[in-house]
């Protein structure tokens, strides 16, 4: 817990930082944050006991640290902790989102820590594609997202990430989730999330934390071996045909299967 006071002192410091240094300039500044998010479901859908945990490990994951945020209260679910933040409530003027897909979660309530998280279906791993970390993809789970962090905040919302790891040369994982992504993306705008932005992670192969250089998460292809050489993969050329489109075309929903006919 003193973590996550510290991390919400820091934000409504920082805020209240940047808003008065552009104020002395006579210039104005939007101030947010990135929030982690990933649809949580129940292993077992017809386990109570893991549809409880989902909702609860949910709520402490995503909801908690942004409500802070918005009402200047940090609360944490599943306890009695209560305390006021000074000078954070309302130190958002857009929310963030980070989304790669969903966990699913198994309750546990004989052994600690009560639950596990799985990162994929162990059951039926291609029914959740999973990405080259084994992470399974969930679309449908962006737009749920989406639309619960409007009704919730009322905010303007920006994608700050959304991809996933696939190495494979013609990275068709990667191509048919960026396009079934941004439709999700559309589908929650139509019903009045005020998302304005959307940037795809990553324009190049990265330094991925824990595993290093081996996942693979760029439009363009860095050849670590071979002086950095770029080399752009066929999902570069989609994203750019639809930065072009302002959006998706009928052939391209039609060629990813969103169309049918």
């Amino acid at each position: 817990l003193p973590l996550v006071e510290r991390l919400l002192e820091a934000h409504a410091l920082a805020y209240h930082l940047a808003k008065a240094d552009a104020a002395r300039r006579g210039k104005s500044v939007l101030v947010g944050f990135a929030q982690h998010t990933r649809a949580f479901e129940p292993l077992r859908s017809r386990h109570p006991l893991d549809r409880v945990a989902a909702a609860v490990i949910e709520r402490m994951f995503i909801w908690d640290f942004c409500d802070a945020v918005s009402t200047g209260t940090l609360r944490m679910t599943g306890t009695f902790f209560k305390k006021e933040i000074p000078r954070l409530r309302g130190t958002q003027d857009y929310l963030g989102i980070n989304y790669y897909g969903r966990y699913y979660i198994k309750a546990t309530p004989l052994t600690e820590p009560r639950f596990e998280v799985l990162m994929h279906d162990p059951e039926a791993p291609e029914a959740d594609r999973p990405s080259d970390l084994g992470w399974a993809s969930y679309p449908r789970g962006f737009r749920v997202i989406l639309q619960e962090a409007a009704r919730r905040y009322q905010l303007p919302i920006y994608i700050l990430e959304n991809g996933t790891a696939d190495a494979r040369a013609d990275d068709a994982l990667r191509r048919q989730l960026l396009v079934e992504h941004i439709h999700e993306m559309w589908l929650a705008r139509r019903h009045g999330a005020d998302v304005r932005g959307y940037f795809h992670w990553s324009l190049l192969d990265n330094f991925e934390w824990a595993e290093g250089f081996e996942a693979r998460f760029g439009l363009i292809k860095v050849d670590y071996q071979d002086g950095f050489r770029r080399t752009p993969r066929p999902s570069a050329s989609l994203f750019s045909r639809i930065i072009a489109q302002s959006g998706l075309d009928e052939a391209t929903c039609r060629e990813y299967g969103l169309l049918s006919g």
